[in-house]
């Protein structure tokens, strides 16, 4: 199968999103309001026959420009029932703590900066040196409440095939539908006509927003930003809490 299809299929479905979190940027009394940009994670749920391609044609999924990308390396879910079962999925493999890991760069050590949020464009010039030095406390309630406002846009589109059929095999469905028609009324049978190649299937989408951001956040900057200064013991403390926190 071509995973290309697949890849257009995934993108159209964020692409219809786009609609909605577009009013986001609208016009209030002729002059634009704060616009804090979505931000766009992206999961499939694993099974059925085509699993191999799908999984495959997630490597290539392209977040669409008008939201903030916040693709993981993990991308695929096992098997699951329903929507709270992708929750709980969700939060089992600790997805939330690695969209915060995106947006606030992450490093192997444990520590963050704000190098993503102040390249996303909330910040102006005069803000640059507080985040180069976004490892000190200098300006950290600043950062902080821009922070929120970003964390809290982040969205994660879940996406979940089945029913895939190739055309041919619709194509043939449909005749012996017509050939079953046509005998019942003693007609002449008249194929479908063949013109479209590909496949065709149905995808169910479930869209989780990241929650209770702003008790969230006082916790992180609090138990969880590891400052320069701060003891090897605090360090390890503080990457304990994250690793084991859930958002």
């Amino acid at each position: 199968m071509n995973g290309r299809l697949f890849f257009v299929t995934l993108l159209a479905g964020t692409m219809q999103l786009g609609a909605v979190f577009a009013q986001d940027g609208a016009l209030a009394n002729g002059q634009m309001k704060e616009y804090n940009r979505n931000s766009l994670t992206i999961l499939l749920v694993d099974g059925g026959k085509y699993s191999s391609e799908l999984k495959n044609a997630m490597n290539t999924v392209v977040v669409p420009e008008k939201f903030d990308n916040n693709m993981l390396d993990k991308r695929i879910l096992p098997e699951l029932p329903n929507s709270d079962a992708v929750r709980n999925k969700l939060e089992e493999m600790k997805v939330p703590n690695d969209i915060f890991s995106k947006w606030f760069s992450r490093s192997g050590d444990g520590k963050f900066d704000m190098s993503v949020v102040y390249n996303r464009g909330l910040y102006n010039a005069s803000d640059a040196d507080v985040i180069r030095a976004s490892a000190a406390k200098l300006g950290m309630a600043k950062l902080k409440d821009a922070g929120e406002k970003l964390i809290k846009q982040s969205y994660v589109l879940v996406l979940c095939f089945g029913s895939i059929k190739t055309m041919e095999q619709v194509y043939d469905e449909m005749d012996a539908a017509r050939k079953k028609t046509a005998k019942a009324l003693n007609k002449e049978f008249k194929p479908v006509a063949r013109t479209k190649n590909g496949y065709k299937g149905e995808v169910a989408g479930f869209l989780f927003r990241l929650s209770d951001v702003a008790q969230t956040m006082d916790n992180f900057y609090t138990n969880m930003w590891i400052y320069d200064e701060d003891a090897p013991d605090v360090v390890a403390a503080k990457r304990h809490i994250f690793d084991t926190a859930s958002f």
